[in-house]
């Protein structure tokens, strides 16, 4: 099933972004960061999911909390870690009211951000120095297995998206960016069950930084582990930077759906921004391309 994230609509209010997405004929639709705090969110996303027979997904930072703040489930500061812990749980609770079947998380940072005042830029630079990433690391699991009984009684999959480096970084602030990081994060939670969302933008960026061969990597994964897969983001980018831009008919993103199981798969265009012509555009040719692809 295709969905288009509610962030690709640039309004400060969720229920304006829903609305705008539902007035182009999108039905499918996940709900993610880049909004404000609003009063009786939940109770006005249930009224249109069922006044117009709406599938949702919660992604991530969502709900927007009245008091802003940057979600990292790894942060070596335990009170930011355990703001995000609560956050999460907060998160998967509402996607189960949403009639949502997964959430997945950002998998975490070296360095303890800040809300930008541009809310279309996540985050302000740090001021302290990197945390060790293999502590980073940890603090992931030890923040998944805490939240994981909260998902398992909601009937919720859970899992991390990838990340990528920032832009010449020698240090790299996000984790999960390169394969060895990700084939292990698998394989150290494969007994918890948890999955991965595998953002294809942030692959691309993270293969060019760190010099690997992305479609390699995808082998692989869709290989050995097919089932842990639990949704595919796809944006477009110039392989530098996460600009959430449009996809052209060629996009190198597009080619490697071919790799999964999109039958099963939730697939999101993160796109941004875009006017609303483009945005139906984007919708109907990635739809256009599931639906040409062999069973």
């Amino acid at each position: 099933m295709l969905y288009f994230s509610s962030s690709g609509i640039d309004s400060p209010s969720v229920v304006e972004a829903v609305s705008t997405l539902v007035a182009e004929g999108i039905r499918n639709i996940e709900l993610s960061g880049g909004a404000n705090f609003e009063e009786d969110l939940e109770e006005r996303l249930l009224e249109l999911k069922s006044r117009h027979s709406l599938n949702y997904l919660v992604h991530n930072y969502f709900p927007p909390p009245p008091n802003h703040f940057v979600l990292n489930v790894g942060s070596v500061d335990p009170n930011v870690r355990e703001r995000s812990a609560n956050f999460v749980k907060t998160a998967i609770r509402l996607a189960k009211s949403l009639g949502s079947q997964l959430y997945a998380m950002h998998a975490g940072y070296r360095r303890n951000f800040s809300p930008a005042k541009d809310r279309n830029a996540p985050f302000e630079a740090a001021d302290d120095s990197p945390a060790n990433a293999e502590s980073v690391y940890q603090n992931m699991l030890l923040s998944l297995r805490n939240v994981k009984p909260d998902a398992d009684q909601a009937g919720i999959k859970l899992g991390v998206e990838n990340l990528f480096p920032a832009p010449a970084a020698a240090m790299p602030d996000s984790i999960l960016c390169a394969p060895d990081e990700l084939s292990r994060y698998l394989d150290d939670t494969q007994a918890d069950g948890l999955g991965l969302l595998i953002d294809l933008g942030h692959l691309k960026i993270a293969a060019r930084q760190l010099d690997f061969d992305a479609d390699a990597f995808l082998r692989s994964l869709t290989n050995d582990h097919m089932h842990r897969i639990m949704e595919i983001h796809l944006s477009g980018n110039d392989g530098h930077t996460d600009q959430h831009g449009p996809l052209e008919d060629d996009d190198w993103q597009l080619s490697c759906l071919e790799y999964f199981d999109t039958r099963r798969i939730p697939v999101t265009i993160e796109c941004r921004t875009l006017p609303t012509d483009q945005l139906l555009a984007q919708y109907q040719s990635v739809a256009t391309r599931i639906d040409a692809m062999p069973i």
